[in-house]
């Protein structure tokens, strides 16, 4: 929808609701109400109502407002009825050009297991061959599911902007919108105390909470971090995993340098905005060269960068930082097409499921884009940089410089510390030191741990193009991918420090190559609590990992909070050999040697919670 057309709607919506009898702001200062009425006012925070009880009726406050979300299955036959297929149509084509990889498991397993160890990966010629042969297919896949995801945002993005103009024009005045969302439910308006407890009686409020600018903090040879996790072998063999139609979108507290960095000479970056400024070290221009750079995870991917500062009223950066401000920055990225967005720097209010972590969340369920997330290097006693469910949260190793595996140990400037009922954070960890381009000193941080995950996720992308509607599927396929934890933490299980441990490239290919991610569609319906399957035949001395993820899939309030699943594996004689019953994370991972090759069977049990239909992903690897 044109910038005219939209402004020509807002004015006809806003004169249609006047004649209603509609007009903003419609509370008095004289309505002021004390005490609060709990039930009256049960949709607004306790947060806000304790801010709140002290103030007076006129008094304002900057508020995040959330209210019904669109319908998303309207928006799918939009999408269906303008393009002609859909997510789940593409997802059968993905499936059936896969299909010669299905009947392959314990072949490609064997070898991926053996070259692993060799680091000798081009010897896959099976892998190779097929990849080579279907270039074009895939290809042509990877343009029909980026059409689809970017009609997809568009046409969202048309209801919200149509819902929520609707509801601003009925019960807000143009001065109090300090950001409306594009791709959510979600508006930040200054209000008065009246004004929010009148509005709070609204149908359509689902949540009103108090707005805080999340605290802001900037984390501070790529080749051998590269090599550490093996995406280098990925990256390196011909057709594999280079990030070849891949769009990476870039938040950061600046933009890459375009000129005096060598490694970023042919590199894809698109940048919004100009100049570097509050980008006192060159960290936009390593981050990209960890995504992108010659010797980065994926060179043939797009950078999209933009500044969290960047202000388009002004068309500059301003000299602080807003939430609001790196919302409406995140929002271009997605209208950009990103299909993972990396956000380098931290923001984390104690600990907390804020606003801003809502709404990633919803960004991550609604928009088929994986968020990457540094975790923050304040050290073991400080929050993570952010604690969505929904983004994959990277923590960090020292590689001492080396690529010998005994010798990294766990970065303990790394940001380890989740709140009180959420996700175990950081989810997994990657290297973190000694990061470095032509020209400019060594830096350290999760900064370029997150990057490093990024890259990996593009390669990934860019030779299964169904991954880029499938967050989920990624986020399983990362859990599984781990290889080794450096701090002492048991494997096989997500922990405190090292969430489900260092992430490996070639155990990630183990998941996306053997087409466990292309069939992985499962759906459990509000009615089934239980889903069984069985696992492939059984090796009895190579250890297996398998993991299963889903989606918070929450809008605004608390009656959407995450599903709870638990996953098992049955031995052949109908026994329990391992589970993973977390009550907290999205992310459900076991390890374990089958102690016979007869047939186990994998058993997925929702708990509490959610009773709609939820998705899930697996990853399975040995």
């Amino acid at each position: 929808m044109s910038r005219i057309i939209k402004k020509t709607t807002a004015l006809i919506l806003a004169v249609v609701l006047t004649v209603l009898g509609f007009s903003p702001s419609t509370v008095s200062a004289q309505e002021f109400i004390m005490p609060y009425e709990p039930l009256l006012h049960s949709n607004i925070t306790a947060e806000l109502l304790a801010y709140m009880s002290d103030m007076q009726g006129d008094d304002t406050v900057k508020v995040h407002v959330w209210i019904t979300d669109v319908d998303f299955q309207a928006v799918e036959q939009e999408v269906f009825q303008a393009i002609g297929f859909s997510e789940e149509s593409l997802m059968i084509e993905s499936d059936s050009l896969f299909s010669p990889l299905h009947d392959l498991h314990n072949e490609l397993f064997v070898e991926f297991s053996e070259n692993y160890l060799n680091e000798d990966f081009d010897e896959i010629e099976v892998v190779l061959e097929f990849f080579e042969n279907t270039i074009e297919e895939r290809a042509m896949l990877a343009e029909s599911i980026d059409f689809y995801i970017s009609i997809k945002r568009e046409i969202a993005s048309e209801h919200y902007y149509i819902q929520n103009t609707m509801f601003a024009a009925q019960y807000l005045s143009s001065s109090d919108i300090y950001f409306q969302s594009k791709f959510s439910p979600m508006m930040i308006v200054e209000l008065t105390v009246n004004e929010i407890l009148e509005l709070s009686k609204q149908h359509d409020v689902e949540l009103i909470s108090l707005y805080v600018n999340d605290y802001f903090a900037s984390d501070f040879s790529t080749d051998i971090q590269i090599r550490s996790v093996d995406a280098n072998i990925t990256r390196d063999s011909p057709h594999f995993f280079n990030g070849q139609g891949v769009r990476v979108g870039m938040i950061e507290t600046g933009r890459p340098e375009l000129s005096g960095i060598p490694e970023l000479n042919n590199s894809s970056i698109i940048r919004r905005g100009t100049g570097n400024n509050l980008n006192i070290t060159p960290h936009a221009s390593l981050v990209a060269a960890v995504i992108n750079g010659s010797a980065g995870a994926a060179p043939r991917a797009t950078v999209i960068s933009t500044s969290a500062f960047f202000n388009v009223a002004t068309n500059s950066d301003s000299t602080t930082h807003s939430t609001a401000v790196e919302m409406a920055n995140i929002e271009w990225l997605i209208s950009q097409n990103a299909h993972i967005i990396n956000r380098s720097f931290g923001s984390s209010r104690n600990g907390s499921y804020s606003e801003f972590c809502r709404w990633i969340d919803h960004i991550v369920n609604h928009h088929n884009v994986t968020f990457v997330q540094a975790a923050g290097n304040g050290g073991a006693n400080d929050f993570v940089g952010l604690q969505s469910f929904n983004a994959i949260v990277v923590g960090g190793i020292d590689t001492r410089n080396s690529t010998v595996r005994n010798n990294h140990v766990f970065w303990n400037s790394t940001s380890v510390r989740s709140g009180a009922g959420l996700a175990n954070k950081p989810d997994v960890v990657a290297p973190a030191t000694g990061f470095s381009v032509a020209g400019r000193a060594s830096s350290n941080g999760t900064s370029f741990a997150a990057p490093t995950v990024a890259g990996v996720v593009a390669q990934m992308m860019s030779a299964v193009p169904t991954l880029r509607m499938r967050p989920d599927a990624i986020k399983a396929a990362i859990a599984a991918s781990a290889d080794r934890k450096t701090s002492g933490e048991t494997l096989g299980v997500i922990t405190d420090r090292e969430g489900a441990g260092v992430i490996n490239a070639i155990r990630g290919v183990n998941a996306i190559s053997t087409a466990h991610l292309q069939n992985s569609a499962l759906t459990i319906a509000g009615s089934t609590n239980t889903l069984e399957f069985n696992l492939f035949p059984m090796n009895t001395t190579t250890p297996m990992t398998v993991a299963i993820s889903w989606l918070r899939r929450n809008t605004a309030t608390g009656t959407t909070a995450l599903t709870n699943f638990d996953l098992y594996i049955i031995g052949p004689n109908g026994n329990v050999i391992t589970s993973s019953r977390s009550t907290t994370n999205n992310v459900e991972l076991v390890r374990f040697t089958p102690t016979s090759t007869a047939a186990h069977r994998i058993r997925i049990v929702r708990v509490n919670h959610n009773n709609a239909v939820e998705r899930l992903s697996y990853a399975i690897i040995r």
